[in-house]
């Protein structure tokens, strides 16, 4: 049965928002992370538990940045209960089950296997969708659906992919339980609608069991996730993390630097910045297009490529004008180019009527690029641009800089990542490493 926890994301990893993959964008090859870092790409499915895991994990540290999400936090609204969510386990000297063995430990609150195996298995699958897999499989001959505890990551120390993994789910909860206590400290309070969403975590449950063709929630957890996890476990995780999710929220909204901060950030920085290739004069491009692909051609001698004579490329070009002719005759606004490209276009994004948003330079191809980024382009600019995919029946939208964009991203990633760092070193973490069991 498919794994119904492939799209949930925890805290303490950087999530790389990727770009709607194009059909003309350049080939450039990807930067490698390190790999207590993983990258989650946009989720290929929404199962029912997918779903609401995706609903806890939404405001992330990295992708609440990217994405500016806030979450509002209205007055009057009841606290969590601590004694409810962060449930103080009772001391035990010799566990009935493996998953009830406490192993570490933040204040006074405590984390047991059948809690870290939900840690560990997020971050194990995060891992194997990750760009970053791909470059261990085919560079390094690195398999992460093997045996993890058989697979050595560290030639000094002997250190295996499985203890990696083991680190970044404790830090994951570390991080996680010390804001939580911040939070608490502070007052947070959840919205009357936040809090209905954590008082209804087991009905959801029964729902996703029930959809995912499991007999009972338990079955659907280990089945999922691993023979040691449990359902408090889950619950446990998806409580602390919506709630570390909504006060992280809370604080970005509150970090966010007025058009004052921004300004004064870039004239202290202004020779850093421009090393990162951003300066005032800077700017990202919408556009829409409509792909017209030639047709007939023939094979390349090493059978990789397609070869279109000279005659197959003017029938393409002559197709390609007979559309903007025909948007020219017709309302000539930017509404009726989008329904053209609907009808006409082959790219993949005609069905949002060929838009590109937010294209930085570089993105396209070299004759596509040059067209979108000369600076005398204004809105509804049209032309026609031939690129090795055919001739693209152009549309300028506009442009956007995006100097004070890329300093709120930076503003905010220093704020926040201070905010992590004082909770972490308020409330540190204890780990007895001896009774960690994971499957």
């Amino acid at each position: 049965m498919e794994n119904e926890m492939e799209n949930i994301e925890v805290a303490d990893q950087e999530t790389v928002c990727q770009p709607e993959e194009t059909i003309c964008p350049t080939e450039e090859t990807a930067e490698l992370v390190q790999p207590a870092v993983e990258e989650t790409p946009a989720p290929k499915k929404k199962s029912t538990l997918t779903i609401v895991a995706v609903s806890v994990a939404a405001t992330l540290l990295v992708v609440a940045l990217a994405l500016g999400l806030t979450v509002g936090v209205l007055a009057g609204a009841e606290l969590i209960d601590p004694e409810k969510w962060f449930q103080k386990e009772p001391e035990v000297t010799e566990p009935a089950d493996v998953s009830s063995a406490v192993v570490g430990s933040v204040g006074e609150y405590t984390l047991t296997n059948g809690e870290l195996q939900v840690y560990y298995a997020i971050n194990l699958l995060n891992l194997q969708r990750s760009e970053y897999a791909y470059y261990l499989y085919y560079y390094y001959g690195v398999d992460l659906s093997q045996p993890l505890d058989e697979l050595v990551y560290d030639e000094t120390t002997g250190q295996t992919w499985k203890d990696l993994i083991t680190d970044n789910a404790l830090s994951s909860w570390h991080e996680i339980t010390a804001m939580n206590l911040k939070a608490q400290a502070e007052g947070f309070q959840l919205s009357a609608e936040q809090q209905e969403y954590l008082d209804t975590l087991d009905a959801h449950l029964e729902e996703m069991a029930v959809s995912a063709g499991y007999d009972s929630v338990q079955a659907m957890v280990e089945g999922d996730i691993g023979a040691t996890a449990t359902v408090e476990g889950l619950k446990s995780f998806m409580a602390n993390e919506y709630y570390y999710s909504c006060y992280f929220a809370s604080l970005q909204e509150k970090h966010t630097p007025t058009q004052e901060q921004l300004d004064t950030y870039f004239a202290e920085n202004e020779a850093l910045l421009a090393q990162e290739g951003v300066t005032k004069e800077t700017y990202n491009v919408d556009i829409r297009h409509i792909l017209i692909e030639p047709e007939g051609g023939t094979l390349s001698e090493d059978g990789q490529t397609t070869v279109y004579s000279d005659e197959e490329w003017e029938a393409c070009r002559q197709k390609a004008q007979e559309v903007l002719d025909t948007w020219k005759a017709g309302e000539a606004t930017e509404d009726s180019f989008a329904a053209l490209a609907k009808e006409h276009s082959a790219d993949g994004n005609a069905s949002q009527g060929g838009i590109y948003t937010n294209v930085a330079p570089g993105d396209m191809v070299e004759t596509f690029n040059n067209w979108i980024f000369d600076e005398s382009r204004e809105f509804g600019n049209t032309d026609l641009v031939k690129t090795q995919f055919g001739y693209h029946v152009m549309f300028f939208v506009g442009k956007t800089y995006t100097w004070s964009g890329h300093c709120t991203t930076k503003m905010l990633q220093d704020a926040m990542q201070y905010e992590v760092d004082t909770a972490k070193e308020q409330y540190p973490i204890e780990v007895d490493r001896t009774l960690i069991v994971l499957s």
